[in-house]
């Protein structure tokens, strides 16, 4: 159930369309429906989900690597089956799972009548995707070029993670302090790198 949703709203704003007249017919119980009752985030399952997501959102980017729990480790290694691989989409997710709780003692039609929901419809509308969950919308996506170059630099980050905000502007890194806060990871692995140059000295 992914354009659910968008088919049953397309068909109230435009019951001349018959396009989605069977769709229409089809589904027309949900419009009575509360919001509070309609499953609009299909892969937000568990708390663990919710919180990979305000991470993804503030610090994407990541891999599963970067994660020391399981849970989160797997439910990324599925979201990047399906997902965009940009922060920004997984703020889009968080802000949709707001507007969405606004609406929760509200029926469906109400929604669909709404200003949040017709401005979902259109943005909806220009999605430029195979959509992944029921209230997914366009959104401005980061620069693809800047994307690229934040990779690239954690991927650097990773290997060697004892570098210093000094260092990178010395590599020329643009923006290195904004790199280095979107990163805290890195801490994670200048913990392991000392306890590998640890292990070594207590073995040498």
């Amino acid at each position: 159930m992914k354009n659910t949703l968008f088919k049953l709203a397309l068909s109230v704003k435009d019951k001349s369309n018959k396009k989605y007249i069977a769709h229409f017919y089809r589904h027309r119980g949900l419009l009575k429906k509360k919001c509070a009752e309609i499953c609009a985030f299909q892969f937000l399952e568990s708390g663990s989900h919710i919180q990979l997501l305000q991470t993804l959102s503030r610090y994407g980017p990541l891999l599963p690597r970067d994660f020391d729990d399981k849970a989160s480790q797997q439910i990324l290694k599925k979201w990047k089956l399906s997902f965009p691989d940009d922060p920004k989409f997984f703020s889009m997710v968080s802000k949709q799972r707001e507007i969405w709780a606004q609406y929760k003692e509200k029926t469906l039609l109400e929604f669909f009548e709404s200003k949040d929901g017709l401005a979902w419809l259109e943005k909806r509308k220009k999605i430029g995707r195979v959509a992944t969950f029921e209230l997914d919308q366009s959104f401005k996506r980061t620069k693809s070029k800047a994307l690229r170059e934040e990779i690239k630099i954690r991927r650097i980050m990773r290997i060697y993670p004892h570098l210093s905000l000094s260092d990178l502007k010395k590599l020329k890194v643009k923006n290195a302090q904004f790199v280095i806060e979107r990163f805290p990871f890195r801490l994670k692995y200048q913990s392991l790198s000392l306890k590998r140059i640890s292990l070594q000295l207590s073995n040498s």
